[in-house]
C-alpha cells in the first residue's frame, strides 16, 4: 500500500473544498479560515451552563406523574395478582444494580472523592450497568405485561424518563 504525500493530502483538501463551494456549503472567502457556513465548529468554546430546568424536563416529570397517578402504578405493583412476581423481582434487582453503579459513581466518586475519572475506579462498571438494565427492563415489561398489555413498554419507558431527568436536577457538588 502507498503512503500518501503531502500533495496527495492539499489535491484532496483542494477537491473536498472546491466540491463544497460548489454545493454552497462552503464560499470562497472561507478558504483562507476553513469554515461551513452556518455551522459553528467551536461548540466546545461556549462556556456558559445551560439550566437543567426547560421545558422537557418539565414536560416529562409532568407525564410520569400522571402515569403513576392515572395507572395506580404503586398499587398495581404491591397487589395485582396478574403479575409475575418471579420476573418482577428479577427486573427490580436488575435495575436496582445499575441504580447502585450509578449512585457510586455520583456519590462516592464525583461527590466525596472529586474525581471524575470514573473509568480509573471500576472499568466495567458501565458495560455492567448497561447491561442490568437492559435486563431489568425487559424483566418488569414481561412482569407487567398481563396487566397493561401494549402499554407496558410506554409506561415503563415514561417512568424512567422522569427518573432520570429528575436525577439531572441533583446539584453538584
Amino acid at each position: 500500500m502507498q503512503r500518501m504525500t503531502e500533495e496527495d493530502t492539499t489535491e484532496i483538501r483542494r477537491r473536498i473544498h472546491s466540491r463544497l463551494v460548489q454545493r454552497g456549503y462552503m464560499s470562497e472567502q472561507s478558504e483562507k479560515d476553513g469554515k461551513l457556513k452556518g455551522v459553528n465548529l467551536d461548540e466546545d468554546d461556549d462556556d456558559t451552563p445551560q439550566s437543567p430546568y426547560n421545558l422537557h424536563t418539565l414536560f416529562w416529570i409532568l407525564a410520569s406523574i400522571a402515569v403513576l397517578y392515572y395507572t395506580d402504578f404503586a398499587v398495581v405493583i404491591v397487589y395485582h395478582n396478574a403479575i409475575d412476581r418471579m420476573w418482577l423481582n428479577v427486573g427490580v434487582f436488575m435495575i436496582g444494580v445499575n441504580v447502585f453503579i450509578g449512585l457510586y459513581f455520583i456519590v462516592v466518586c464525583a461527590w466525596i472523592l472529586k474525581d471524575d475519572n470514573w473509568e480509573s475506579h471500576w472499568p466495567s462498571a458501565v458495560p455492567v450497568a448497561t447491561a442490568s438494565f437492559i435486563v431489568g427492563a425487559i424483566c418488569c415489561t414481561v412482569a407487567l405485561w398481563p396487566v397493561w398489555s401494549y402499554y407496558t413498554p410506554l409506561i415503563l419507558f415514561t417512568l424512567f424518563m422522569g427518573f432520570i431527568v429528575t436525577i439531572s436536577l441533583l446539584p453538584n457538588f
